[in-house]
């Protein structure tokens, strides 16, 4: 890991230590292993050479540290995630990174990407959305998975691919 990277690691323990604190957790749980884990997609990205503007979306987020480092670097980022408890826990995450994050008002019409850089599309929204992309005029850069593929059954895999397909076109 490098000096720029280990910085950016402690701006996300730091926000991991105030959900903790809010949550009165009595003992503190520093992600370490899932957040090293996660450079390993961001570095990967990272040699893409992406624009700051480029749209980013995670299917399967986990516990959101990808995410969240693409926000620390000013990302357009997005993603879905069908487990209510990795769900619940991006939402702290996403809503500790950006003040402005306000997952009740961002996809009412179910946008995959807002106005603002960092978005939670719903998991339920997310299995509507294959016809709205196009009314939407949605699109991304790039569609990211760390390991969510493998716990798909093949109607949801063939699923992700279409949504994929339309968002890529």
């Amino acid at each position: 890991i490098n000096e720029e990277e280990f910085l950016l690691l402690q701006k996300i323990l730091k926000h991991v230590e105030n959900i903790q604190e809010k949550l009165n957790f009595k003992e503190k749980v520093l992600p370490f292993s899932s957040l090293l884990s996660a450079f390993g997609c961001y570095r990967i990205v990272k040699k893409l050479s992406l624009n700051k503007d480029s749209k980013i979306f995670e299917i399967g987020p986990g516990s959101g540290y990808t995410g969240a480092l693409f926000n620390k670097e000013g990302f357009k980022y997005s993603s879905t995630d069908n487990s209510q408890g990795f769900y619940l826990w991006q939402s702290l995450i996403y809503k500790e990174l950006d003040k402005n994050f306000d997952e009740t008002l961002l996809n009412k019409d179910f946008k995959i990407f807002n106005n603002s850089n960092f978005s939670h599309l719903k998991w339920w929204e997310f299995a509507q959305v294959k016809d709205k992309i196009e009314k939407n005029d949605e699109s991304a850069d790039l569609i990211i998975c760390n390991h969510a593929l493998g716990e798909l059954t093949k109607e949801c895999l063939l699923y992700i691919i279409k949504i994929s397909s339309k968002l890529l076109s």
